[in-house]
């Protein structure tokens, strides 16, 4: 198994994204689950053992602490994401993300990996994955003037969200909605959550629904 991380942080918001990317290089489907934690080091408090320093203290676990079911054929990969936030109480130069995919019933851990927040990229960094390709979410036109569309195919009923980040990372839009039919068109008007317009530049985008997550660029003429 071949894990690829990869991701973003923002240090003003201390908010960001980690993305696992599991290759199954064996000959047999795995059937396991994927789990994330944020963790932080050298964190100094007596604990029932006397011990009054502690590393690797679990801080928050994404979603939750029994991880998300997924199935991985042989040759094939899969691509889980999580948002995480950094407490103001935690010190972000010692929390890390550790991620781990592990098989139900015999618990085999099949691979791992660990990440410092403080060394993502800073901001929004464009990821796309193969599982969740940017060809189901289309922006036009793009780069825009006065506006721009979304378009993009989900299950009739389903509720779905986008961000819009300036290049800071920062978050200036969120737009919410439920599909009406399978193929739906979401227009933006270049505003922010704050009713003004967005400035010239470019802006990344975050789609989140429980059938399609993915994101990509936007140009503002």
């Amino acid at each position: 198994m071949t894990l690829t991380l990869s991701g973003y942080y923002n240090p003003t918001s201390r908010a960001g994204r980690l993305y696992a990317k599991y290759r199954n290089d064996s000959t047999a489907t795995v059937i396991a689950r994927i789990y994330f934690v944020v963790t932080e080091d050298s964190c100094y408090y007596v604990g029932s053992n006397g011990d009054p320093w502690h590393n690797h203290v679990a801080r928050d676990y994404l979603p939750t602490q029994t991880g998300i079911l997924d199935t991985i054929a042989a040759g094939d990969s899969a691509t889980q994401y999580r948002d995480f936030t950094i407490n103001a109480s935690w010190n972000a130069s010692r929390c890390k993300i550790i991620t781990w995919l592990q098989a139900d019933g015999t618990r085999n851990a099949f691979q791992g990996g660990i990440q410092k927040a403080t060394d993502l990229p800073v901001g929004i960094e464009e990821i796309t994955s193969p599982e969740q390709s940017t060809s189901m979410v289309t922006v036009a036109p793009n780069p825009c003037l006065s506006g721009t569309s979304f378009r993009f195919q989900v299950p009739i009923s389903v509720e779905y969200k986008i961000r819009i980040f300036d290049i800071s990372g920062r978050c200036v839009r969120t737009m919410t909605g439920v599909s009406r039919s399978s193929v739906e068109t979401y227009a933006w008007n270049l505003r922010t959550d704050q009713g003004g317009k967005v400035n010239a530049g470019v802006y990344f985008y975050t789609f989140d629904s429980p059938t399609l997550r993915t994101n990509g660029k936007i140009i503002v003429r």
